[in-house]
């Protein structure tokens, strides 16, 4: 009961420590998104039973918290998105009930990546795309079905 309360009373001077910090506006909004997304973990943890509602609403907490971050044209907010994109993945990969999850981190990262390089996007010549792309395909489609005759 107490592990309980501390996790809730914690939210609090975290919050206090944010607001009152001297860090750039771009660190003050990625502690402000670590700080939504640990109230988003510590439902999960506390109140809810079900994985499909965890998975629901660790979507949701994720596409709320780390929507206003995603747009700072920031380092710091690439790296930050890239990690939580690779952490909803490794957390989506480790149960079956999770592949919401898994399946929005992918994205995230997909997004993120597409967004950071538009720039370079301009640079590319359209035909290194499409060898890309189908390369990746080709890559994905031949491991699931090694891994599909592996199981078998």
């Amino acid at each position: 009961w107490i592990k309980r309360v501390s996790y809730i009373y914690l939210i609090l001077p975290l919050l206090t420590l944010i607001n009152y910090s001297t860090v750039s506006y771009d660190i003050s909004m990625i502690l402000e998104s670590i700080l939504g997304l640990y109230i988003v973990y510590i439902v999960n943890k506390l109140f809810i039973k079900s994985d499909l509602v965890k998975s629901i609403l660790t979507i949701i907490g994720i596409v709320l918290f780390c929507t206003e971050v995603f747009f700072i044209n920031s380092m710091y907010v690439a790296i930050y998105m890239g990690i939580i994109g690779i952490l909803t993945i490794v957390i989506g990969y480790k149960k079956d009930s999770y592949t919401p999850i898994f399946i929005t981190g992918i994205i995230i990262t997909i997004i993120n990546v597409v967004y950071r390089l538009k720039d370079v996007w301009k640079v590319i010549p359209f035909w290194l795309y499409l060898l890309i792309g189908g390369l990746t395909i080709i890559a994905f489609v031949t491991y699931r079905e090694l891994k599909k005759q592996n199981k078998s």
